[in-house]
């Protein structure tokens, strides 16, 4: 470990506990923010070990600084905190740096895709929280189970979402975002599975523990933000790659 990644992983520290605090409220198991970016860089351009202390001590001084909850601090959540930034680190370290074969991501970042579709839709199947009655989407309240009407920005987010990561998979399939520096197929891959282990699995049981809200409900309401998400984080990731990588502050 030498001075300058000591100097990069406290920078990688230090802007997520800057950007902890802005954060788009939806529900207390679905707030949007982008702390995980720079975590999941830290891994990235770090290596595992520090991209998952990284993890830990964003979680953890988040938690000392910010949280007004009076609750102890999650385990699971900071575990899953610690994977965001432990899963980049062993994908690129177990991956080369830049391969010709990118049809291999391509095949994976699909069935990513389609696996979060099937997974919601069965979840959404058993659960039976979401109905759509006289044109107007319904919804089962988490706590008063009684239903309630979504207004449009919530139905328009929501669809926004798959729209979003949509159009983020189709053009790196078609290869119309090209870049000699980052590799955009594998980093949607690294972003999506982490993602999907760790604040959508991980994560999930966490906050069920905290809320105390049944575990379905909170999977389906973290798949969807991670249709969001998952676009969001690689599009910003890539962007900071780049700049870290001209900057030649890594290898």
């Amino acid at each position: 470990m030498t001075s300058k990644q000591l100097v990069l992983g406290a920078l990688f520290a230090a802007m997520t506990i800057a950007l902890k605090p802005i954060d788009i409220y939806f529900l207390p198991t679905a707030r949007l923010n982008v702390t995980a970016v720079p975590i999941i860089l830290s891994g990235i351009t770090l290596g595992p070990v520090i991209g998952a202390i990284v993890g830990f001590i964003a979680d953890v001084l988040g938690y000392v600084l910010f949280d007004k909850s009076g609750q102890p601090i999650a385990l699971l959540l900071t575990i899953s905190s610690v994977m965001m930034g432990l899963i980049p680190g062993i994908i690129y370290r177990l991956t080369p740096k830049t391969t010709k074969k990118t049809n291999l991501f391509s095949i994976l970042n699909i069935l990513s895709f389609f696996l979060l579709v099937i997974l919601l839709i069965v979840l959404l199947a058993v659960e039976g929280s979401v109905q759509i009655e006289n044109g107007y989407v319904l919804a089962l309240h988490p706590l008063t189970s009684e239903w309630i009407a979504l207004e449009f920005w919530v139905v328009a987010a929501i669809t926004g979402a798959f729209a979003l990561y949509a159009f983020v998979l189709v053009f790196m399939l078609a290869r119309k975002i090209k870049s000699p520096l980052v590799d955009q197929g594998k980093l949607l891959f690294t972003v999506s599975i982490t993602v999907i282990l760790a604040e959508i699995l991980v994560s999930s049981l966490g906050l069920m523990h905290v809320y105390a809200w049944p575990l379905l409900l909170i999977l389906i309401i973290r798949i969807i933000k991670g249709f969001l998400v998952i676009p969001l984080y690689t599009l910003l990731s890539a962007v900071l790659y780049k700049v870290i990588i001209k900057m030649k502050l890594i290898v």
